[in-house]
């Protein structure tokens, strides 16, 4: 757990409790990509999140010695709990890129995603 002390336009500032402050990106403070740190919390909140990375040596200006988190927790399910089988077409809405590939809504618990190598050459 942690408690935001503030934000930048990244995402938001957290003190955790260690030597090295928090972070949460934007894209990682809820399910729905678009949402920005500060549309759901505000300083003083406490929050549970998970630990993503921890950089001890700052990098440049840009990135800072800090703790990365999310506070994305992924759901628990198992296979039979599945509503898509392999294989099957499904429809979705494209919500981000990544330099291997496009990151997708499918309406499911989890995000979908199409490697460049899967990609139709002609859209």
């Amino acid at each position: 757990t942690g408690t935001v002390t503030g934000f930048n336009k990244a995402g938001a500032t957290l003190e955790l409790g260690f030597d090295l402050p928090g972070f949460v990106p934007n894209g990682k403070v809820s399910q729905r990509r678009n949402d920005r740190a500060k549309q759901v919390m505000k300083i003083g909140d406490k929050i549970t999140a998970r630990v993503l990375q921890v950089d001890t040596k700052p990098y440049g200006y840009t990135k800072p010695a800090q703790i990365q988190v999310s506070m994305i927790h992924l759901p628990v399910f198992d296979a039979d709990t599945i509503s898509v089988k392999l294989g099957e077409e499904v429809t979705g809405t494209v919500t981000g890129f990544k330099q291997y590939g496009a990151i997708l809504d499918l309406g499911l618990a989890l995000p979908g995603f199409v490697h460049v190598n899967k990609m139709a050459k002609n859209r």
